[in-house]
């Protein structure tokens, strides 16, 4: 929790809370002068505004889900005194996806309606609280179950076992050989073909702010345990520009209702984030491929891959990007920050892609302690104010 800055404002703000039980991710297409009106509201909407209520340390945080409609949304009829801007002069249009999933096809099918020259996403975090941060790189996503079969039902670990094999053994040696001892990942040629970082990328990460008892802490790791990594530098180059693999699931028998027995069938599911620029179908063959191979004593595996993900990455240069830095820092007070996202936004790619190469701006909303994807997950309210003042400043830089 962030001291003094929990608050329960956003039940005030009705258009968000209609977006309370959804995963929401904004996504907002500018043509730069004039250009594509569908999306915009009438003039009567724009008074959306921003009124944080006294709070206490146990106030609840606004989730990040519903912020990033009201951000975007607001940003576009408000001016950097969060008073009404005129909808005439901000071209543009909102687009909700919930849990989008969009094929080449299905961009390209909608690509003349959705003309722009810039992209404006708020679904990335700020380095830190209170630093504005621009994201220019996605990792790639891959997901594959293991499900291992070693008998055709449970039976008694007393009369069987010994001579039996089980299937959550089974499952937890193929488990296992995914990491060596030092904890790097042990699948052949994993990291083959991550693109070689430049000096000057390196210096960037040496040079961002990071205190790695923070970070322990905000990740919440185990005093005993040892984070993968030595430097500041390190850190943030396994987070943003290495693959990374986790195991996220694991199934076989729930210890509440485990009795005496060899399990019959067990399955797991391995997750891999894949840097940007390396080859989803090739990381894809490769994990599989050594998943497969030497069944231990001659078990059932059998692995599945749901449809790989490509990363993303783009050089900040040129008029949107110099725009949202001068709105970033109205917005904020300070310098804006480059960094990199570890997770993924499969469309970011496929929209750039069909809209002809623009550029994507990826808008930090998020806090490190916004524990997203988690319990609770929650939004500082003081950033939030801001990205809604540097929203509109940045909306009016592109109008």
């Amino acid at each position: 929790m962030h001291d003094g800055q929990h608050s329960n404002a956003m039940t005030e703000i009705a258009l968000a809370l209609a977006m309370a039980f959804f995963s929401i991710m904004v996504l907002t297409m500018v043509s730069m002068g004039a250009g594509l009106q569908a999306g915009t509201a009438a003039p009567g909407d724009a008074g959306i505004a921003v009124e944080a209520s006294a709070s206490t340390p146990s106030d609840g945080r606004p989730m990040p889900s519903e912020a990033v409609l009201v951000v975007h949304y607001g940003g576009r009829f408000l001016d950097a005194e969060l008073k009404p801007l005129d909808p005439a002069q901000v071209s543009g249009a909102v687009v909700l996806a919930i849990e989008p999933t969009l094929t080449m096809a299905e961009a390209i099918a909608v690509r003349e309606r959705l003309a722009a020259d810039v992209l404006v996403l708020s679904d990335t975090a700020n380095l830190e609280r209170g630093l504005p941060s621009l994201t220019t790189s996605l990792r790639g996503l891959l997901n594959i179950e293991v499900r291992v079969k070693a008998l055709d039902h449970p039976v008694h670990s007393g009369l069987w076992g010994g001579p039996t094999p089980d299937a959550a053994s089974a499952l937890a040696r193929i488990l296992g050989r995914l990491f060596d001892a030092e904890g790097e990942v042990a699948i052949p040629d994993f990291e083959r073909d991550v693109p070689k970082l430049s000096e000057k990328t390196r210096a960037n990460l040496a040079a961002l702010p990071l205190d790695v008892a923070d970070f322990r802490r905000d990740v919440g790791v185990v005093a005993s345990a040892s984070l993968v990594a030595e430097t500041t530098a390190e850190i943030f180059e396994r987070l943003w520009f290495r693959p990374s693999l986790a195991i996220v699931a694991i199934e076989g028998m729930p210890l509440a209702a485990a009795g005496n027995q060899l399990i019959a069938e067990a399955a797991a599911r391995v997750g891999i984030r894949m840097a940007p620029g390396q080859d989803p179908v090739a990381m894809r063959d490769r994990v599989l491929a050594f998943l497969e191979a030497d069944p231990p004593w001659g078990v059932c595996v059998e692995v599945e891959a749901e449809s790989p993900v490509g990363g993303w990455r783009i050089e900040p240069e040129g008029p949107a990007y110099e725009a949202a830095e001068r709105a970033l820092r109205a917005g904020y007070g300070r310098d804006p920050v480059y960094i990199g996202c570890g997770g993924s936004i499969p469309f970011v790619a496929p929209f750039a892609e069909v809209l002809g190469g623009v550029p994507a701006i990826l808008l930090g909303l998020e806090d490190p302690l916004c524990n997203a994807h988690g319990e609770n997950e929650s939004l500082d309210l003081d950033d939030f104010a801001k990205a809604l003042r540097a929203a509109a400043h940045l909306f009016s830089e592109l109008g």
